[in-house]
């Protein structure tokens, strides 16, 4: 009794079929590594137990994950690698989290410059 593939065959197949995985993970929105941007205007990450800002695309969506402190309302937090740039200006909302108050913050990314900006709503 023969086996319908040999080792090595199946091998070969495994391999095809890994590297066709790939490919449709890399054109329809496999996600990138987090990168971890340079702070500024006063920003720092936030400390344990939260995780440090990073980005990172996913297919062709901009996520962020982490907490940041110390930087005034309306001011650049940091600048996103070039890569990275959205070709319109984005903005979206998240929970700001303090000692005194907790409330919502918008995170404003300009296309022109990757200069990502938050500002505290209430």
């Amino acid at each position: 009794m023969t086996a319908p593939y040999r080792r090595t065959d199946a091998v070969d197949v495994a391999g095809d079929h890994q590297r066709r995985i790939n490919i449709l993970e890399a054109t329809s929105g496999g996600c990138g590594n987090w990168v971890q941007p340079t702070l500024i205007n006063s920003w720092a990450n936030a400390g344990a137990p939260y995780d440090d800002i990073a980005y990172r695309l996913c297919g062709t969506t901009l996520e962020f994950k982490g907490h940041i402190t110390g930087g005034a309302s309306g001011s650049i937090a940091f600048v996103l690698d070039a890569a990275y740039w959205p070709t319109k200006d984005l903005s979206t909302c998240t929970d700001v989290i303090t000692l005194a108050t907790p409330g919502v913050a918008q995170i404003y990314v300009t296309a022109a410059s990757g200069s990502v900006t938050v500002t505290t709503i209430i």
